[in-house]
């Protein structure tokens, strides 16, 4: 990790040291070096996902910043392939001392069939045309091949180069579709498959499988095929805030009020995570999936740069669509990011996502509605009764967090918070000293025994009742050291004293923070306690309240309840 920070350093100080003389390079010698480097890449399938290198027969070297190649998949760039590159810049890289050609956008370099005779005359490069064989159908099965091998790249290369030598063959028009979804460019295989049936899709309805997509977003990289839902909102100017989600109409609790499928995401996992670690690693790789996502869907352009990007939203110019602005589109991704974690065995998973309609939600701790993850789809509800022209709220922070820690959170999107949540700790003189004894007390409750947990619990419970003394209403710590308390009473089957905390905690948390604080669980844990006193007529009502709070009461997603709760 040394050499490269100083190797890094050392390109740096080049870069911005005066111009020498660039050495001319041998051919046979450049070429073999970098066949090399191909096969060593692709023996461990490692992405070069930061960066790509080209050789052309003159000998110079390109640098591409921001693709997603891989080497053991560039064989579709072959000798029949032009390489045009706008806007290039010399520098010196982090890996040796000679000047490269580098370029930032992928938008900046496009690929040219040679055989493409009417892109090359609009270029004026019509001499680099070369004669190919004009049976479509020849073409079509090389592809078809391809394809079947998952070089998807390779198989549009071929139908496109099939469709010039016979536009009036629909099949491939159908195959160029199909290849266009595996590769995400949706716009194209839309405008593909019109093209081979001749008539525009036919849309149909249905309603989303909760189950099916809690199943699939179980899975390492989800990535589930779902149309998105807007409901009754709305896009709108919020005096003070900018732009934020507005209701159109009275909207219930408990309302589904969007889902949306992420334009990108970034998985740490598929990043070189040696000089990053997982989180920044996952932000860089899907910076680089919007990229890529923005070249495949050149018609989503308008959207995407009308999201957030902090100092660079004032910038006035219009960005024409398919041209990719990378330094616009990674300050998108960071302010506009929706980040999660797991953890598997002993890997430590990111996924860092964009979306685009989520991302006008404007923040409040104590929202009023609230965001589930399926993968990389996202489902938002109402959790509380909403009125016609009222603004809609997501929390960008865990609302549990201590206040101070909550406010330097938000500061990195410079604003702060004024909900009712804040506004009491903010005066609440108690408010440090309470949660001081509660992190202390969940450090404790780590190593000691389920009696012990009660014995120290007790004493400190009453410290944070006597704290609460003032204050009536989000009583959040008391509730959660009465949830630590009754999961101790249940281990020593004191299910009297777990059901009274219990009983309590649901009591405190009427309020909108109980679907952050998954009072759902506590509901479910509730119905047992009840159970087992034969209190079935309770327990019942308990597993109902769960099932609301899931956003499970109607029978079509009871099947998705019962996955939460074999």
């Amino acid at each position: 990790m040394k050499e490269k920070l100083d190797q890094a350093n050392e390109s740096e100080r080049l870069n911005h040291g005066p111009p020498k003389p660039r050495r001319n390079r041998n051919a046979d010698e450049e070429r073999m070096s970098w066949q090399m480097r191909a096969l060593n890449q692709s023996d461990s399938r490692a992405k070069f996902s930061a960066g790509i290198s080209f050789m052309t027969s003159d000998v110079e070297e390109v640098i591409a910043y921001n693709f997603l190649y891989e080497f053991y998949n560039l064989d579709w760039m072959s000798s029949e392939t032009l390489m045009i590159i706008k806007e290039p810049w010399l520098r010196y890289t982090s890996q040796s001392k000679i000047l490269s050609l580098r370029v930032d956008s992928p938008s900046d370099i496009i690929f040219v069939d040679l055989a493409d005779k009417e892109f090359l005359n609009k270029i004026a490069a019509k001499k680099w045309f070369k004669e190919i064989s004009k049976d479509a159908e020849v073409l079509r099965n090389k592809a078809y091949d391809c394809f079947k091998n998952g070089n998807f790249e390779k198989a549009l290369f071929l139908y496109d180069r099939g469709i010039r030598c016979n536009p009036e063959f629909p099949v491939l028009y159908l195959n160029k579709a199909l290849t266009c979804l595996r590769t995400g460019a949706f716009y194209i295989a839309y405008e593909a498959a019109k093209l081979g049936m001749g008539k525009g899709a036919e849309q149909k309805y249905g309603k989303y499988d909760f189950k099916a997509m809690l199943l699939e977003s179980k899975k390492e990289r989800a990535q589930l095929d779902v149309a998105d839902y807007t409901g009754p909102i709305k896009i709108a100017n919020i005096p003070g805030k900018g732009r934020g989600i507005l209701a159109t109409k009275n909207i219930q609790k408990g309302a589904l009020l969007c889902v949306s499928k992420a334009f990108s995401t970034g998985y740490s996992k598929d990043y070189d995570t040696e000089l990053f670690n997982a989180c920044v690693a996952s932000q860089m790789q899907n910076e680089l999936k919007s990229m890529k996502n923005l070249q495949n869907n050149p018609q989503r352009s308008k959207e995407i740069y009308d999201l957030y990007s902090g100092d660079l939203t004032t910038r006035n110019e219009e960005i024409p669509a398919g041209v990719i602005d990378a330094a616009l589109i990674q300050r998108i991704c960071t302010i506009n990011r929706f980040g999660s974690y797991k953890k598997e065995d002993k890997d430590e998973i990111y996924s860092s996502s964009l979306f685009i309609l989520p991302s006008y939600f404007n923040h409040a701790c104590l929202a009023n509605a609230y965001r589930t993850n399926f993968g990389d789809v996202m489902a938002v509800h109402a959790i509380d009764d909403i009125k016609k022209d009222d603004e809609i709220y997501l929390p960008y922070v865990d609302p549990f967090l201590s206040y101070p820690k909550r406010m330097e959170e938000l500061s990195r999107w410079k604003f702060t918070c004024h909900c009712k949540l804040c506004e009491l700790d903010s005066k609440d003189k108690n408010c440090l000293k309470r949660n001081k004894m509660w992190e202390e007390f969940k450090e404790y409750q780590k190593t000691a025994t389920p009696k012990d947990i009660i014995a120290k619990g007790k004493q400190v419970l009453k410290k944070i009742r006597e704290s609460y003394a003032n204050r009536n209403e989000l009583k959040i710590v008391l509730a959660q050291i009465l949830i630590a308390l009754s999961s101790a009473y249940y281990q020593l089957s004191n299910l009297s004293k777990c059901t009274q905390c219990l009983e309590e905690v649901l009591t405190l948390m009427d309020n909108p923070l109980k679907y952050d604080l998954r009072v759902s669980d506590l509901y479910m844990n509730l119905s047992i306690c009840y159970a087992s006193e034969n209190k079935w007529k309770e327990g019942n009502q308990m597993i109902d309240k769960a099932m609301e709070l899931r956003f499970c009461k109607d029978m079509d997603n009871f099947k998705h309840f019962k996955l939460l709760y074999p």
